[in-house]
């Protein structure tokens, strides 16, 4: 007798193929039949007419290595019909690290922890990090990346990083041997993280030549997704090219407004590259905002103004301390100086390790943009007409001339509740991106079980709790954008192919049991900005390694999931 037997459902296969009628035995955490026959006995049976029986969704790129620590069974995930997601992006991982590291870690965990006994830091390598989620249980599978960033942190003293300066030989071997270690205990390859530039390409290249040994991949959040987007997929193909390992352009947009129209230019220059040989893909989520942070975070004492405008937060600070603070005419001219401070500060720098890339390596970096047009306004609860606008814009919309003025206003106003992207995109930008062959689908986003309150300091980005679910909603249903095959064939067999994950993303005998059963004609997506964490709808199975985690559109309790391995 059969563990679960799946009959009468749609199925699509997961290599793109027309789906079949067909029903589908597990038997511990493998498929082990798929057939046209009636299969009668099973422990358990599951009736899926009318319903599409897919591969699990795979997301392929999350930050789901920080928030599973409080948020172990992934419900947003879940609810989408995502059963695996890639970890480790942007050139951060939690593994490896040194003790010294660990407590660092411990500090920053615990800044944003709600229950900070969970944020015990008590792994250094990537199995240690392993036996912690299995043994604590997890209900999805991980498929863990390497931080380059998170080695060389551990190797390179910081005013090195800083300063922009390439390791020498025997810290590049220091950090080979880290990364070695890593790939040892099944990492599927590296992330990079450019976007600051303060790293040389010749650094990764050479970095990269562990990754090559094992057969496994590098993601690289690029240098910019501005106007100078064209030439930061160049960097990306030219590091694949000459390390010899398969790469993806994290989350390929253009920004709001040099940027629109730029993606067209560069999957141009993906697909010639792909076309010469050399293996480069992408990955996008499919909302207009990037990056969500309250707006408050910008006036958030110390910290660099990445971390400002990225949504920093400090321990023990409250929104209704921060707002209090904003109405205060004394402290209200502290926080704008500390603000453009900070903003000039890396300006400054910024400017210096542009003229080092462009001397050094070529590679023509973007200036830096003025602080009141860079983010935009996502959301705000008493000023709707404003979202979409950069800060400068919401200024001259409000009839005033001060931008920190208005927007010290707007979140007055909106009693904290103002939220802001780092940009906006452009709709048929992201509909070109979505609709290329080699497009992976990701969330850019961590684990939530629960629904946060609102509003806070750290707002959750509503693409969290829907991609996948927008994408087979709005892009697939609504907008016909792909067909549903094409679009199950990006979410899982490519995505697996593309990281050397051989056993899932497809519906095969012999392959690992993730499977979603979903409603086509009912799945949607609920998150909006103002709601971020409302669950999507419309699956009515996940099954995790041969486990039911949601049955009947409702979580069994089972945690199921697995640290994968490179194999």
């Amino acid at each position: 007798m059969y563990s679960i037997v799946i009959k009468n459902g749609k199925v699509i296969d997961g290599a793109g193929n027309p789906c079949i009628q067909a029903n589908i035995a597990v038997e511990g955490d493998k498929i082990v039949k798929v057939s046209r026959r009636e299969m009668a006995e099973g422990t358990k049976i599951i009736d899926a007419k009318g319903l599409v029986v897919s591969p699990g969704f795979i997301d392929s790129h999350t930050h789901s290595d920080s928030s599973v620590l409080e948020h172990n069974i992934g419900m947003n995930f879940l609810t989408q019909g995502v059963t695996s997601v890639v970890t480790g992006e942007c050139g951060g991982s939690l593994y490896p690290i040194t003790k010294e590291a660990a407590t660092r870690m411990q500090e920053r965990l615990e800044t944003t922890a709600k229950d900070p006994s969970k944020a015990v830091v008590d792994w250094l390598t990537l199995e240690d990090w392993r036996r912690k989620l299995e043994k604590m249980g997890i209900g999805i599978n991980h498929i863990p990346l390497v931080g380059h960033k998170t080695i060389r942190s551990l190797v390179m003293p910081p005013e090195k990083i800083r300063t922009l300066t390439m390791p020498t030989r025997e810290e590049m071997e220091a950090m080979k041997k880290l990364l070695r270690g890593a790939m040892e205990d099944g990492a599927f390859g590296v992330s990079l993280g450019l976007s600051a530039n303060d790293i040389y390409p010749e650094e990764c290249i050479e970095f990269l030549e562990v990754v090559k040994e094992y057969g496994g991949v590098f993601h690289n959040h690029t240098r910019c997704l501005l106007y100078n987007l064209r030439e930061s997929v160049r960097e990306t193909v030219m590091i694949a090219e000459k390390s010899g390992v398969p790469g993806i352009v994290s989350h390929l947009y253009g920004r709001k407004y040099e940027g629109w129209g730029k993606p067209f230019e560069a999957i141009r220059l993906i697909q010639q590259s792909r076309d010469r040989g050399i293996e480069v893909a992408c990955d996008v989520y499919p909302w207009p905002f990037a990056a969500i942070a309250n707006a408050l975070s910008l006036f958030i004492p110390g910290g660099a103004y990445d971390e400002r405008v990225h949504g920093r937060v400090t321990k023990g600070l409250t929104l209704e301390k921060m707002v209090k603070d904003l109405r205060e005419s004394t402290s209200w001219g502290d926080m704008k100086k500390e603000l453009m401070d900070s903003w000039e500060a890396e300006n400054a720098e910024n400017e210096r390790r542009r003229k080092l890339l462009l001397e050094k390596s070529g590679i023509d970096a973007p200036p830096t943009r003025p602080v009141e047009m860079t983010p935009v306004i996502a959301y705000s609860k008493t000023h709707p007409e404003l979202v979409g606008l950069s800060f400068r814009e919401a200024a001259e919309a409000l009839g005033m001339d001060d931008w920190l003025a208005a927007l010290r206003r707007v979140i007055i106003d909106d009693e904290g509740f103002t939220y802001t992207g780092t940009t906006m995109t452009n709709e048929e930008d992201r509909k070109h991106v979505i609709s290329q062959p080699w497009t992976m689908f990701e969330s850019d986003s961590g684990m939530m079980d629960h629904c946060p309150p609102q509003p806070m300091l750290k707002p959750a980005h509503p693409r969290g709790s829907a991609c996948t679910a927008m994408i087979l909603g709005k892009y697939v249903r609504e907008q016909k954008l792909m067909t549903l095959e094409e679009a199950v064939r990006k979410m899982t067999s490519l995505t697996a192919q593309f990281h050397n994950v051989k056993d899932r993303g497809l519906i095969r005998e012999g392959m690992k049991a993730d499977i979603t059963i979903f409603d086509p004609k009912t799945i949607q997506h609920n998150s909006t900005y103002e709601e971020p964490s409302r669950h999507a709808t419309g699956v009515a199975y996940v099954i995790v390694n041969g486990q039911i985690e949601i049955g009947e559109s409702k979580y069994t309790g089972k945690l199921a999931g697995k640290v994968l391995r490179l194999n």
